[in-house]
C-alpha cells in the first residue's frame, strides 16, 4: 500500500504579500502595454495571483509556480 501524500501548506507573511503584489503590478503593466504577446495567459496569471493572495496559506505546487513568475519578473527586469 501507498502512503497519500501529504500536502505542505506555507503561510504567507507579509513580505509574500508584498511580492505579490509586485507581480501583479508587473503583469498588469505588461497585460496593458502592447508588448504582451499572449494576453489571456497575462490574465490567467493575475487571477492565480489574487487567488493565492486571498489566502493565507499556499502549497508546495503553488509555491514552484510563484517562484517561475518571480523568475520570468527577475529576467524582463534585466
Amino acid at each position: 500500500m501507498s502512503k497519500a501524500q501529504e500536502i505542505y501548506k506555507y503561510k504567507l507573511y507579509d513580505i509574500h504579500y508584498k511580492g505579490i503584489s509586485t507581480l501583479q503590478r508587473y503583469f498588469g503593466k505588461k497585460l496593458n502595454t502592447s508588448n504582451d504577446e499572449n494576453p489571456q495567459e497575462t490574465q490567467h496569471k493575475l487571477k492565480w495571483l489574487a487567488e493565492v493572495k486571498k489566502g493565507q496559506y499556499y502549497t508546495t505546487q503553488q509555491k514552484i509556480y510563484l517562484n517561475n513568475l518571480r523568475a520570468e519578473y527577475i529576467l524582463d527586469k534585466k
